[in-house]
């Protein structure tokens, strides 16, 4: 069983004994039930993050047929952790962020998607606006793009991209 499953089964385990506190008749039942609600927060928490590698500082450029690449999204998806994600400057450059802004990703093999799109038209929000770049990069699937993140030293990815 996965750990998110054991976490929602806690969670559940967890709010289901709180809402019956509140229908409780007597006080003593109340506390108990309280205090149960507190370990398991307790505990849920205490699980939280504690085996995950904390993400080291990442960058690049993004280039499309050797043209920086300005206002693209640029997604690192890790082996494992959580996903990393960035805007391109002006000059196609990154800094990614996984928590805390410019904090990096996890080390390890990523796959890498990007997606640049027209402006959305205000006059029609609910229509996607078409994308300025082959639509292959938008998925981290279908992209073709990899990486490999060190635990230190330099990471930065210099990433070409074909039209």
């Amino acid at each position: 069983m996965g750990r998110l499953s054991v976490i929602s089964k806690l969670v559940t385990a967890v709010l289901s004994v709180f809402v019956q506190s509140v229908y409780a008749t007597s006080r003593t039942v109340f506390v108990q039930r309280a205090a149960c609600l507190v370990m398991g927060f307790v505990i849920l928490t205490g699980c939280q993050g504690a085996d995950e590698a904390k993400p080291v500082p990442a960058a690049g450029v993004i280039t499309l047929n050797g043209e920086p690449l300005a206002g693209a999204y640029v997604l690192f998806i890790p082996e494992t952790g959580p996903k990393a994600s960035a805007t391109t400057d002006k000059d196609g450059g990154f800094d990614l962020t996984t928590v805390k802004d410019k904090d990096g990703v996890v080390p390890g093999p990523c796959r890498i998607a990007v997606e640049k799109r027209e402006p959305i038209d205000q006059k029609n929000p609910y229509v996607i606006p078409k994308s300025l770049i082959p639509e292959k990069y938008a998925s981290v699937k279908d992209s073709g793009l990899t990486e490999t993140v060190g635990e230190s030293g330099e990471n930065f990815f210099s990433i070409d991209l074909k039209k």
